[in-house]
């Protein structure tokens, strides 16, 4: 077998186990978040969590530690140890197990952002993507005005979501998803949420949004 047909059949494999690894992994936050779904379709999928429960979440930055126990004990099907074993003969082909590690990290790491990018494009606002976009552009703005602007254009509009909110707590969610940096008078992308709206446009998920 050719060096190149290896890698061909090695990393199909190896992102499954990624994947594994990463459902695993976040498994209690989107266990809740399916629990919450109340619509599927063409369009994608509603939830009726609110940003507030969302934030209760497991984010990337807030993970327990993965114990091995944690995932060779828990209920297993024959599929899985047949997948199993195919990705352990796939990787033995690898120089050493650090290379190895290093292949897996980095195809686990690649779907956790994914998965955590597609959880905040159904659960963030419209108008919180507004200000996204004009900070994209911007080399910072102003806080809070620049916010406040944006947030009463909201209220008025979504009296019904956006009422009783504040425009700190309709900031927050950016904050803690580690989609924006307020540091003083002047807020920021960081290279987090650039990245996000890379995503929606790259998995075509930039569409507008009310709200």
């Amino acid at each position: 077998m050719t060096e190149t047909m290896f890698h061909a059949m090695m990393w199909p494999v190896v992102a499954l186990f990624s994947i594994v690894a990463a459902l695993l992994i976040l498994r209690p936050a989107w266990m809740r978040l399916l629990d919450r779904t109340i619509k599927a379709g063409r369009e994608g999928v509603v939830f009726s969590s609110t940003q507030e429960q969302d934030k209760k979440d497991v984010s990337l930055t807030t993970k327990p530690t993965l114990q091995a126990a944690d995932v060779m004990n828990r209920p297993i099907s024959a599929s899985v140890i047949e997948q199993e074993n195919r990705i352990k003969t796939q990787i033995s082909s690898l120089h050493d197990d650090s290379e190895r590690i290093k292949v897996l990290s980095r195809m686990s790491a690649d779907i956790l952002v994914e998965l955590d990018f597609r959880q905040i494009a159904y659960m963030v606002f419209g108008s919180q993507l507004d200000l996204l976009v004009g900070l994209a552009g911007a080399h910072g703005l102003p806080y809070p005005s620049a916010a406040e602007k944006i947030f009463h254009q909201a209220q008025l509009a979504y009296p019904t979501i956006h009422g009783n909110r504040s425009v700190v707590e309709w900031l927050n969610y950016l904050t803690v998803k580690n989609l924006i940096v307020i540091q003083n008078d002047k807020m920021d992308l960081t290279q987090y949420g650039a990245d996000f709206l890379k995503f929606l446009v790259d998995a075509r998920l930039a569409y507008p949004r009310n709200s």
